[in-house]
């Protein structure tokens, strides 16, 4: 390939025009291209092809075929879409989505060079996505309607693209498994980065049943996670076989002791990296389901805009000290490739990751050679078709060769990820819904939800096929989230006008605080409207009532701690003393929020003409200057201080920073108690 093709030049590939060259590997190679349409339509793709002088290899050729094939059935906002596979005078490529971005694995390099990691609730988000987009994956029909059963098999931080408008891209489906493939892995064999692989894939007979599932990319997402959380590798280390003892021995550390997460986080994060896959969460949408409310509780206004900040900011041109010719990485990305027996993607993974292709796994107590020879000569003394032999790289000319006959092909054309690296800029895609941003505020005066706004219906009658087609939904509380349950960000605000394809089934996710809620699975056959009324969960009755022992009813029943009421039903609180007023009042809980009440009852001396029994409470501490609670009620003043009560039984307690005493005390008529803290 000439310089004049790197740069473009005006080959042409089927429909496409190269414009550049943005990696090379052994057999494959990924181009940056444009088609071109009526009226000076042009698009950019991305351009993976099989070098033409392994293009009549029906081995490389049939792998080529399958990663078209899985990926073509994926449509799903987290996994880069395949286009089309081609051929052109006995050249084959597949044609893909083009992404504006960068490697999250190249993100996580250059904050741990500026000494940043990645902020929690950031590192929870691209998490989210990535299970979404292997969740459709797994989930995947085929053209029948029978599922798919497509893994991944290769999760890991090089094959997760972060485009420039904070979207999260799945990427290299190149070495997944998918029922009917053209190209089977060889018996016992597992392909993979080695640190991210699960315990199941390592050493099969662990678990029931030998079949790998669709576990292995949840625990391949949880070590994603932890890495990202913990700034550092879970599994360091150049020695493969260290590497496997502690997949499959070591505890998960703990990051809530090293104070990087809170408990229920790392909690989320044991669930994912279970060694039993039983213990694991069942699938990906369940494990995004715990991290989603995790996140939303804690910023319900999170949105993509953050990682497209923080990409900003990471490689902004005043900080970016990584600034490299994408000729000079292309080729040491290829001679790793080589060198490493195609093992390694040419997306920038670290050099430290290992791909292996393994056999069978046994401790390292195990394997040392009845010779006595050194484990790491094992390989040399292990016959051909000893069925424990690991095949590792960079050892004698034999294994060299062997490697690369086994694995060179597909971690060549593993180039997913290249096409990101150093492009010009494209517009972002349009969102596939439109609406107000959700934002968490409410009517300060009332609290009531505001009424929606109503949206009227689309004319009956179907779309024709293939058509877009508009979902209306409106929500109460018009404060409500709305999202699909494929795409749970960005969220929306009723009316929410959501842009489908006719025929397309979407589940409806309607959430608010304070309220139960609900999902709906629609059918968009039409241009329709789907009202969603949610109902508030019952809210705490918190009543502060002077003097302590008066009677308190609500709605005529007897008040009791703990109390919970309904939100927007009126309610009447009514507090009741021999010695004092009786008083009344009717309010109106309002949802998500604590409903306070505050009832001082006055004497009734004046309207009786008799003389109240009284006292007074003279309270002070040493220190002096401690704040002063009486009847679960702050009065005025600090110590020292004297409160006058009415006769009967009192509670006092008196506070200083984090230091308290209380007292029980009986007044009676007239009398004065002096009472005396001391506090630290």
């Amino acid at each position: 390939m000439s310089d004049d093709t790197d740069r473009g030049g005006a080959e042409q590939l089927g429909r496409y025009t190269l414009l550049r060259r943005i990696g090379k590997g052994g057999m494959g190679e990924v181009w940056l291209a444009k088609s071109t349409g009526a009226h000076g339509f042009e698009k950019q793709v991305a351009i993976k092809r099989i070098l033409p002088q392994f293009s009549s290899n029906p081995h490389i050729v049939n792998m080529l075929v399958d990663e078209a094939r899985i990926c073509v059935q994926l449509s799903h906002p987290n996994v880069v879409q395949v286009h089309e596979l081609g051929e052109d005078h006995g050249e084959y490529f597949i044609a893909m989505e083009f992404v504006d971005g960068q490697a999250l694995s190249r993100l996580m390099r250059r904050l741990r060079k500026q000494g940043k990691r990645l902020d929690v609730l950031e590192a929870c988000y691209i998490a989210i996505q990535l299970l979404e987009g292997l969740h459709a994956a797994h989930i995947q029909k085929d053209a029948r309607g029978k599922p798919a059963h497509i893994i991944h098999r290769d999760v890991s931080p090089q094959n997760v693209l972060l485009a420039s408008n904070g979207q999260v891209k799945v990427i290299d489906f190149g070495i997944a498994r998918a029922r009917e493939r053209l190209e089977v892995t060889q018996g016992g064999n597992v392909k993979g980065k080695l640190r991210y692989m699960a315990p199941e894939q390592i050493a099969p007979k662990t678990v029931k049943g030998a079949a790998l599932d669709h576990r292995v990319d949840i625990f391949a997402a949880g070590i994603v996670l932890f890495e990202m959380l913990a700034g550092r590798q879970r599994f360091p280390g150049d020695n493969e076989i260290d590497l496997m003892d502690a997949i499959l021995k070591e505890d998960t550390p703990d990051l809530c002791r090293e104070g990087l997460v809170d408990r229920p986080l790392m909690d989320i994060l044991d669930a994912a990296l279970e060694k039993d896959r039983e213990r694991r969460y069942p699938d990906a949408a369940a494990f995004a389901a715990q991290l989603r409310s995790y996140l939303y509780k804690r910023d319900p206004g999170f949105t993509a805009e953050r990682i497209a900040k923080r990409l900003r900011e990471a490689f902004s041109s005043g900080g970016d000290a990584e600034r490299s010719d994408p000729r000079r990485e292309a080729t040491e990305a290829a001679q790793r490739d080589v060198d490493t027996g195609g093992a390694t993607p040419l997306h920038g993974a670290d050099t430290t990751d290992h791909e292996a292709t393994l056999t069978a796994y046994r401790p390292r107590e195990t394997r040392a050679p009845a010779s006595g020879r050194p484990a790491a000569a094992l390989d040399d003394a292990a016959g051909p078709s000893d069925p424990t032999r690991l095949r590792k790289r960079g050892r004698g000319p034999g294994r060299a060769l062997r490697t690369l006959a086994a694995g060179l092909a597909l971690g060549a054309l593993a180039l997913g990820g290249l096409y990101l690296a150093f492009r010009p800029r494209v517009p972002a895609p349009e969102p596939s819904t439109t609406g107000t941003p959700a934002t968490p505020p409410r009517d300060p005066t009332t609290g009531d939800p505001a009424a929606p706004t109503a949206t009227p219906p689309a004319p009956p009658g179907l779309a024709p096929e293939g058509a877009g087609v508009i979902l209306t939904v409106v929500a109460v509380p018009a404060t409500a989230r709305i999202s699909l349950a494929s795409q749970p960000d960005p969220k929306f605000v009723s009316p929410a006008q959501l842009k489908l394809l006719r025929g397309e089934a979407v589940q409806v996710v309607v959430e608010a605080d304070g309220y139960v809620g609900a999902r709906h699975t629609v059918v968009a056959d039409r241009s329709q409207q789907l009202s969603v009324v949610l109902e508030a969960l019952p809210v705490d009755l918190v009543l502060h009532v002077y003097p302590s022992d008066a009677v308190v009813t609500v709605d005529g029943a007897p008040a009791k701690p703990g109390m919970k009421v309904r939100p927007g039903v009126p309610l009447e609180v009514r507090a009741e003393h021999p010695f004092a007023v009786t008083r009344a009042v009717t309010l109106t809980p309002v949802p998500a929020q604590p409903l306070v009440v505050e009832l001082r009852l006055e004497e009734v001396e004046a309207r009786k003409g008799a003389r109240m029994a009284k006292g007074t409470i003279a309270i002070d501490s040493r220190p002096i200057g401690a704040d002063i609670w009486v009847d679960g009620r702050k009065v005025s003043g600090l110590t020292p201080h004297n409160e006058p009560v009415l006769a009967g039984t009192h509670r006092v307690t008196v506070r200083l920073g984090n230091s308290e005493q209380s007292f029980s005390v009986t007044v009676k008529d007239g009398e004065r108690i002096n009472l005396s803290a001391q506090l630290e």
